[in-house]
């Protein structure tokens, strides 16, 4: 990695702004080598100051996938619980229905974003309380399934993705 001068100025101000605003004495002595990196050009350690950034970024398409998926769910759920209501369910339960996530060692990228979705931005709700992992870590490879899922979902008028019959969302669980 490069760091031109200026680069390095900006970043020794923010790490010493960092410091100053710190308490604890392990995060001043870790903004402390940073700037000692900086100031002195050593460029071997100049990838310590980025641990904390993810290897990989998640493209639009991949972002648009995860968002497919968590919508897959809020089609299942909602629907589910219309049948509930109705007292129209009997093969499905809860378990049933809720969201496995997506699998915390080969599909990392796809669990840190639904994660943020739901969690830090607050949104699919619904998929809070229908979870089969308190993390979203299924555990297991899910994208196979998941498009096999979204191509069943997909064929679905968009109008009635939300009000499913049993039959429906036991299909789409099923595949």
């Amino acid at each position: 990695m490069e760091l031109s001068k200026k680069d390095r100025l900006i970043l020794v101000n923010q790490y010493r702004i960092l410091q100053k605003l710190s308490t604890e004495g392990y995060e001043i002595a870790d903004y402390e080598t940073k700037i000692t990196a900086l100031l002195n050009g050593f460029t071997l350690h100049y990838e310590d100051l980025f641990v904390e950034f993810s290897e990989n970024e998640l493209s639009k398409e991949e972002s648009r996938y995860v968002l497919d998926v968590l919508e897959l769910y809020r089609g299942i759920i909602f629907s589910y619980i219309r049948l509930c209501g109705e007292n129209a369910v009997s093969k499905l339960t809860d378990d049933d229905v809720a969201f496995p996530g997506f699998d915390g060692n080969d599909e990392t990228k796809y669990l840190a974003y639904a994660r943020y979705f739901i969690e830090d931005l607050g949104r699919y709700d619904e998929l809070k309380q229908y979870r089969a992992a308190w993390d979203y870590d299924s555990h297991m490879n899910t994208t196979y399934r998941y498009e096999a899922m979204l191509k069943e979902f997909q064929k679905i008028d968009i109008q009635f993705r939300y009000c499913m019959s049993e039959d429906q969302i036991l299909k789409l669980l099923q595949i």
